[in-house]
């Protein structure tokens, strides 16, 4: 069946057009193995040599000799081989991106980390127990406080009476160097002292506030007479 153009009208080639198109489909011919020419004829795109014909029925009766059939094993090989290369260039892209991500979003991940590195991480359990440590150590001190200048109170006047008695030994290694009112005066000196007596600026003697007495007397025991 052929189809003759009458005239040069734009939109009766069109139409012509659309009416070969739809004969091709007609005939079960998939577009890409024919070719709809400009001046109305048909060419083979399975052949290598493209064969051109005059009409749709041409066309068909071609398509069913050998030479047609061998051309179309080969067209489909090649473009099932075009398509798995197409396909593999694909895959391998893809494992690229995976392998290597891209520059900016590598960039991000480097800025991340640094910025971690760099930030001391904050542990709410080491921090609370710090301060826990912290308030039990102040805690223990503040208590224990009274107890230490208790002993500190209670070694004084050992201390003062070891001073006094090694001063006593070195007055007494040392005859005839002191006379006895000042050895006396001395050793009276020393025993006030040793109780917790102290003198103030003017001379006076007084309690020390940081020393505990027996007795509440606010006068010091006076020399004895020799």
């Amino acid at each position: 069946m052929s189809f003759k153009r009458e005239g040069d009208d734009s939109s009766q080639l069109n139409v012509l057009q659309k009416r070969r198109v739809a004969d091709l489909l007609a005939n079960y011919i998939p577009e890409d193995e024919a070719l709809l020419l400009r001046n109305g004829r048909y060419a083979c795109t399975v052949c290598f040599h493209r064969p051109v014909f005059d009409t749709l029925d041409m066309l068909t009766v071609h398509r069913v000799g050998k030479k047609h059939v061998a051309s179309l094993q080969t067209f489909y090989g090649k473009k099932r081989s075009d398509e798995n290369q197409v396909q593999k260039r694909r895959q391998q892209e893809f494992l690229r991106d995976l392998a290597c991500p891209a520059p900016l979003l590598a960039q991000t991940r480097k800025i991340a980390q640094n910025a971690l590195l760099k930030a001391s991480p904050y542990n709410s359990c080491c921090a609370g127990g710090q301060r826990c440590s912290i308030r039990t150590f102040q805690g223990l001190t503040t208590s224990s406080r009274p107890f230490l200048l208790i002993l500190d109170l209670q070694k004084e006047p050992a201390a003062r009476m070891k001073r006094s008695s090694k001063r006593k030994s070195s007055l007494s290694a040392q005859p005839g160097a002191i006379s006895p009112g000042k050895r006396q005066a001395l050793e009276h000196y020393l025993l006030l002292r040793s109780s917790g007596w102290i003198q103030d600026p003017s001379g006076k003697w007084v309690k020390d506030e940081n020393v505990e007495f027996d007795s509440d007397e606010d006068e010091p025991p006076s020399l004895p007479l020799s």
